[in-house]
């Protein structure tokens, strides 16, 4: 990838990953390899469903971190940039002395 392509918003580039993982999983239930042997196609199905297992996981993990980072920019959004009295003292928004 070219530096000019990169994605500058890590939002893209989590809702990408997400997109691609599920992509691999659909591309892995349409392939169903027959080893022939019973243990070793056994063995197979398993390898492949922890694989699968672990992409959608990944999957959910990018767009469950995308949904933070919505919510804290949102959040970052309300409270002041500086510092602000609470109660006479000065501190942080959200955070309790």
């Amino acid at each position: 990838m070219l530096q000019s392509q990169r994605p500058s918003d890590l939002g893209v580039v989590l809702d990408r990953l997400a997109d691609r993982c599920d992509a691999a999983v659909e591309s892995l239930l349409l392939t169903v390899p027959v080893a022939g042997d019973r243990e070793t196609q056994l063995a197979l199905e398993g390898y492949l469903d922890q694989l699968m297992d672990t992409l959608r996981m990944l999957a959910a993990t990018g767009r469950e971190t995308r949904a933070r980072l919505v919510a804290t920019a949102l959040d970052q959004s309300v409270w002041p940039a500086g510092p602000v009295r609470l109660n006479g003292r000065q501190g942080s928004p959200g955070r309790s002395r």
